[in-house]
């Protein structure tokens, strides 16, 4: 005998075809019924699989009869357990061990793995078997083995195999048929309990889902009576368990709707339609009052139809959707939008009074100071004229100190006087209507560079301008900003050879910035305040306002204004122009 023969025999029939048994095998057929007979029964078929095998085992006067399930061992490898096993008792045979793990390819087995994977089967004699199988079945007392596939839909589960130990045992085509049939039924029985643990988990599921659902859920049969319903139904209609029991027991000859249905006014008959001829309906938020006296509420519904397949209605499913508390939150937010609209009216009006009164103060205010100032300069030129003739006329016999006080008397008259004129312009620029313009920064730079010449003259002053584009501003303000920083940067470089000033535009932002005195950025804060200097006016003369210019200016165009300095080193002073309307972008 050649040991790489192939399988000596195999079943000719695919597994899910059959063929009536010999006659006279009504102990066969018995045995094959019992089998059907318990593995239908609900529950879990491997408790009723033992007898059954048994009595299959025994009317086919087989040694042993098993069933062993496809898994995967420690090192995920293809492998067979024993699930259930019978063999005659008085059978010189090996029995399986229970829970062992055996992989196929340890076995010796693995091309039979591989042609009952694909439906095939295994039958005949041991002695016709290649090696190592012949070894490693018939050193298990098998002299004939008959093994089929078992599966489920299209997975393959495992198997069911007859053995014999008494001689090598050519099995009959009813043997085979038989346990074909046993390797269907167990098929069968598989499926049907992973079907039935299917439909539990979604009937589970679904009940969860009913159940915890915040929308009351209701199901009644055709005449209206309740059938089932969640705990959400039973609070929106405040029902207790004992009213729903009776609800469930009622029974109704028809379809009618009771005084708790009537708040579904014109939307009765559609509602109705769903009970009689199916389909759906849905009655919008409406008021109802249920069966506790004063508990009113909002309620939604909507309802389906369930048909049979003669197409009656057989079931209505209702979902009841309690609005009462969004209303009464919108009932409550709409309150207090009106609430907020009148505050809002009330504070609108407050302010354009405010705004009114803050108006008239700060006209008056300017008039005061223009008035104030042109009041103070005749007095001033009055200072001025009598100190020059008290020096003209009697300069000669002055004393010294005569003549110094005389000459700080003029000083402090025409500081005095360029202090005024500073105010005046401040007031002029506050009651200024701004008129923009699209405006060429460094056309605007140039004329204030060219005014600051004399200043300039004869000094080692670097000016740097960049391309600084264009903006949106009033020309005559924005002049007024370039020349207060400009001639800042020039008087503050005074004593810096060469004297470094650079005028450019950066981020959005306008700078000036130069070498001269700096300050310390801990008084950065006072810059901008009127009449504010960091600086002693014998050091650097000046009046302390023209900053305060500066932000005022740059405020009124939407702007804002900051500073960045080192003591002695130098500053740079920033400023920005508020963005133009979308008509006005270029």
């Amino acid at each position: 005998m050649e040991h790489d023969r192939e399988v000596p025999s195999t079943i000719p029939f695919a597994p899910g075809r059959s063929s009536a048994p010999d006659a006279g095998g009504e102990r066969v057929l018995a045995a094959v019924a019992y089998m059907a007979e318990e593995l239908l029964k609900p529950g879990a078929w491997e408790a009723r699989l033992q007898p059954a095998m048994a009595r299959l085992g025994a009317s086919l006067h087989a040694a042993k009869l098993h069933v062993l399930r496809c898994v995967s061992d420690e090192r995920d490898r293809p492998a067979i357990t024993c699930v259930a096993e019978w063999i005659r008792p008085d059978a010189a045979i090996r029995p399986c061990i229970h829970g062992e793990v055996v992989a196929w390819e340890d076995a010796g087995l693995d091309r039979w793995r591989q042609l009952l994977e694909l439906g095939g089967s295994i039958c005949g004699p041991v002695r016709d078997l290649p090696e190592p199988e012949r070894s490693n079945i018939g050193h298990q007392g098998t002299q004939s083995v008959a093994t089929l596939p078992i599966f489920v839909g299209d997975e393959w589960w495992g198997i069911v195999g007859l053995d014999e130990c008494d001689s090598p045992r050519l099995w009959s085509t009813s043997d085979l048929e038989c346990l074909a049939t046993a390797a269907r039924l167990i098929g069968n029985a598989i499926q049907r309990e992973r079907s039935e643990a299917a439909l539990a988990s979604m009937a589970a599921l679904e009940r969860a889902i009913i159940d915890e659902s915040p929308i009351g859920i209701s199901v009644r049969d055709r005449t209206g009576r309740l059938l089932r319903c969640n705990a959400a139904w039973k609070r929106i209609w405040a029902k207790t368990d004992e009213e729903v029991l009776d609800d469930m027991t009622r029974v109704r000859d028809r379809l009618s709707l009771d005084e708790r249905d009537s708040y579904l006014g014109a939307y009765a008959a559609d509602v109705i339609r769903v009970y009689e001829e199916g389909g759906s309906c849905r009655v919008p938020e409406v008021p109802s009052l249920n069966d506790r006296p004063g508990a009113a509420r909002w309620l939604s519904q909507t309802f389906y139809a369930i048909q049979d397949a003669s197409g009656e209605v057989s079931r209505v499913v209702v979902l009841t959707e309690d609005a009462t508390s969004r209303r009464q939150a919108e009932e409550e937010a709409q309150r207090l939008m009106q609430e907020l609209q009148r505050s809002a009216q009330e504070l609108e009006t407050k302010v354009q009074e405010r705004t009114a009164e803050l108006k008239a103060i700060n006209e008056e205010l300017q008039a005061f100071t223009y008035s104030v100032s042109h009041d103070l300069r005749a007095p001033l030129r009055g200072l001025d004229g009598f100190s020059a003739a008290l020096l003209e006329d009697y300069g000669d016999v002055l004393p010294t100190n005569g003549r110094r006080y005389a000459h700080l008397i003029r000083q402090s008259a025409r500081e005095m006087g360029a202090l005024i004129d500073r105010m005046l312009e401040l007031s002029r620029l506050s009651r200024r209507a701004i008129e923009r313009e699209w405006l060429a920064v460094n056309d605007v730079v140039r004329e204030v560079v060219e005014d600051l010449e004399p200043e300039i003259q004869g000094r080692d002053v670097r000016l740097h301008v960049g391309d600084l584009g264009s903006c949106w501003a009033d020309a005559v303000l924005i002049r007024h900003v370039f020349a207060n920083l400009i001639s800042n940067a020039v008087k503050f470089t005074r004593d810096r050879v060469p004297a470094v000033i650079e005028v450019g535009k950066r981020d959005g932002a306008f700078y000036v910035k130069d070498n001269g005195a700096g300050f310390p950025m801990e008084y950065a804060h006072k810059l901008f305040k009127p009449f504010q200097r960091l600086h002693s006016a014998q050091e650097f003369p000046g009046t302390g306002v023209g900053l305060t210019i500066v932000k005022r200016i740059v405020t009124s165009h939407g702007g804002r204004v900051w500073a960045q300095g080192t003591e002695h080193e130098g500053a740079c002073f920033y400023f920005t122009i508020g963005d133009p309307p979308a008509t006005e972008m270029t």
